[in-house]
């Protein structure tokens, strides 16, 4: 087992009483068609914890940390990283905090956007403030997540003026040439489901939902 798996399993019990069910080292709970997330990752030997969200109406391959941060990175959490070779006693105090980080602040903001309605507010353009610290991903992909929450609502104003900003912010080099083209593919998929039909809409968004939910047996 490694080592996030055991923190993992340390704080299963906390986080199911919260409603969380466990997936290796992530663990998740879904609620309005979002999955509201919290795990671990180790590239080194800290480990690291993140919160993220992933919107079930957007197809996706793999789980995404994007739409979301570390806990460490964010100042009004500021969790400190834990080392694999840390003794016991600083592990079970870590996982401690750790749960009470979680108790005071990100639940508090999963709650604040647990419906795709609270999400489009609590990501419009013009509230980078109030997002930026927890959703810590390049406006690229901040773009994306409006454009399929726009689909989901109906709201196609909101939906057209997303479209257009993705296409400006593609233009700025966050990606590689054939990742931005990969991308530049959802605007005319986009445009083309703008001017559909219901039934349309509704089959884009289960085949979606569908994908996507495979992530979270």
């Amino acid at each position: 087992m490694t080592f996030t798996y055991e923190l993992a399993k340390r704080i299963a019990p906390y986080m199911r009483s919260r409603g969380f069910k466990r997936k290796g080292k992530q663990f998740y709970y879904l609620l309005n068609d979002i999955a509201f997330c919290v795990g671990f990752e180790m590239p080194t030997n800290w480990v690291y914890t993140w919160a993220y969200i992933l919107p079930l109406y957007a197809p996706y391959d793999f789980i995404w940390l994007s739409y979301g941060n570390r806990l460490g990175n964010m100042p009004s959490i500021m969790l400190p990283v834990l080392n694999k070779t840390a003794p016991d006693e600083e592990i079970a105090d870590w996982c401690n905090l750790l749960c009470s980080r979680i108790e005071d602040s990100i639940l508090p903001i999963y709650r604040s956007i647990d419906t795709p309605a609270k999400l489009a507010s609590y990501i419009a353009k013009g509230n980078e403030e109030q997002y930026r610290e927890f959703i810590c991903c390049s406006e690229p992909l901040r773009e994306e997540l409006r454009i399929h929450t726009a689909l989901y609502l109906r709201e196609w104003e909101q939906l057209q003026q997303a479209l257009i900003r993705y296409a400006q912010e593609l233009d700025n080099g966050y990606f590689t040439a054939a990742v931005t083209q990969k991308c530049r593919e959802l605007i005319p998929e986009m445009e083309q489901l703008c001017d559909s039909d219901e039934d349309t809409i509704n089959a884009y968004l289960a085949k979606a939902k569908e994908k996507t939910g495979k992530l979270f047996p």
